[in-house]
């Protein structure tokens, strides 16, 4: 396993995908995207690029999780999926974590730097689809960071108001296949953690509950674009540490910013379209 200052960052999702998609990242993207992903596509996707891509968002699905509750994990790992260690952005705070995996920059670079939560006003990934002619969607908590700092662009939002119903609108965007990328985000183990600690039953239960949701949008997205060349990525944000009176994540320390983002790339049924 990397050591911390070995991972490559969080940022190294903006890169990856534009590159599976043979589209140019953001103007400030700084990091390098993953080979062994790239190496990967090129093998199932015999030389093509690919067409559709979900993006599966766990608030705080960090290292720390998967040691203590493995079960949370396990829709999201089969034979075939590429597990990359990554470290989060730093403070690992949810704005600045998504805004870091979605623009491929430093927060010192894309500007949240800290828990706030402003409209970006740099170019991420989302933009650089939209450039390419690609429509895409993101189907999240109601006022959580996803949901608000990338808006006022052309892109379609979703807005929710728990997991279960984010999931059932991204289930019904995959059926109607009008999307190129669609984000989906979800966030009841972050919840819990802030409560009663993140390796308490509570949370163990949250992460449990999302694994499941993850399960029927992963079946469904092998079923709605079984006949496009495509990709899933699973990219949480952070980890997460105990404290006195619950949980919180936000420091500089592994069970923070440890952490692993999953591939899982698909041929399409008809070698593409």
């Amino acid at each position: 396993m990397p050591a911390l200052n070995e991972r490559p960052s969080i940022a190294s999702a903006t890169p990856t995908i534009a590159a599976l998609f043979g589209i140019s990242p953001p103007a400030i993207c700084q990091a390098s995207s993953i080979s062994s992903v790239l190496q990967a596509a090129a093998r199932t996707f015999e030389g093509r690029r690919a067409e559709k891509c979900l993006v599966f968002a766990p608030d705080a699905f960090g290292d720390h999780l998967r040691a203590a509750c493995p079960a949370a994990f396990e829709t999201f790992i089969c034979s075939d999926t590429l597990s990359i260690p990554v470290r989060a952005a730093v403070p690992p705070k949810t704005p600045v974590c998504y805004a870091t995996i979605f623009t491929g920059a430093p927060p010192a670079i894309h500007g949240i730097t800290e828990y706030k939560r402003p409209v970006l006003k740099c170019e991420t990934l989302f933009d650089a689809f939209t450039l390419a002619g690609r429509r895409v969607a993101i189907a999240s908590v109601a006022s959580c960071s996803i949901d608000l700092i990338f808006r006022e662009r052309a892109i379609d939002y979703f807005s929710e108001v728990h997991d279960p119903e984010v999931t059932a609108r991204a289930v019904q965007l995959l059926e109607e296949d009008r999307h190129d990328v669609i984000v989906v985000y979800e966030q009841a183990y972050d919840d819990a953690l802030h409560l009663a600690g993140p390796l308490c039953e509570e949370a163990f239960a949250a992460a449990r509950a999302i694994a499941a949701e993850f399960a029927v949008l992963k079946h469904t997205f092998d079923r709605c674009w079984s006949r496009y060349d495509r990709a899933l990525l699973i990219a949480p944000d952070h980890g997460a540490h105990a404290t006195p009176t619950g949980g919180s994540h936000g420091e500089d320390i592994p069970e923070d910013v440890l952490l692993h983002h999953f591939y899982y790339l698909r041929k399409g049924e008809k070698g593409g379209t």
